[in-house]
């Protein structure tokens, strides 16, 4: 199986795994930009940010290392 489709499978099963206690990832530093509490999840060198809405995991925006980093 090519390395890209390995890569691409485990980066979906770190998002389902966020069915279970998504509020374990801690808060981005891009919350003070959003009414609502936006949290991030650290996949390898790629940064994952979310929100919870209900019993809803919404994945708002996927980024990749070095690329719109937080200051």
């Amino acid at each position: 199986m090519p390395v890209a489709v390995q890569w691409y499978g485990m980066v979906f099963e770190k998002i389902f795994a966020l069915e279970s206690m998504p509020e374990r990832c801690p808060e981005s530093s891009e919350r003070q930009y959003f009414t609502y509490v936006v949290r991030v999840l650290l996949i390898g060198d790629y940064r994952l940010l979310f929100c919870v809405v209900g019993d809803t995991v919404r994945v708002l925006d996927f980024k990749g290392s070095g690329k719109n980093k937080p200051e």
